[in-house]
């Protein structure tokens, strides 16, 4: 199924000459992609939420030339090596956009909402995500329009 001809908006050039270009290097493709967030104003990414399945539609949509797999196979890729990042208790940072990290929270006690009895909560480590200062300024810019 073919879709209608189109102007390209600047950002949608952008994001398809980063995916034309083969990059060996994970760390280039997070560099390269994060500038294309920044960079990218008024688009169809800016929405209230998306989903894994619209960001793969989004990204195929975009590069017609690749399949819809190897865009599932991107996104997969990027996911599952920030999860493995973490898993490991490394830090993933993705400059201008943020940072991933592994907290450690202490065994506490809480209180059962419902019953108002005493529980105790286990320690745990939960993932944290710290925002770039770009990005932080870019939220805080579009807010004010």
């Amino acid at each position: 199924m073919t879709s209608p001809k189109t102007t390209l908006h600047p950002c949608e050039i952008r994001i398809i000459k980063i995916l034309t270009i083969k990059v060996p290097v994970l760390g280039t493709f997070f560099y390269e992609f994060v500038d294309f967030l920044l960079t990218s104003q008024g688009h169809d990414w800016l929405k209230a939420s998306m989903l894994r399945s619209e960001l793969i539609d989004t990204l195929h949509a975009e590069n017609p030339h690749l399949t819809r797999r190897d865009m599932e196979r991107l996104v997969a890729v990027v996911l599952e090596s920030i999860t493995q990042t973490l898993e490991a208790g490394a830090r993933v940072e993705l400059r201008g956009f943020g940072a991933f990290s592994v907290r450690h929270r202490q065994a506490r006690s809480g209180r059962n909402p419902r019953t108002g009895e005493s529980v105790k909560v286990p320690e745990k480590h939960v993932p944290f995500f710290r925002t770039g200062k770009e990005l932080r300024k870019r939220i805080d810019d579009y807010a004010k329009k």
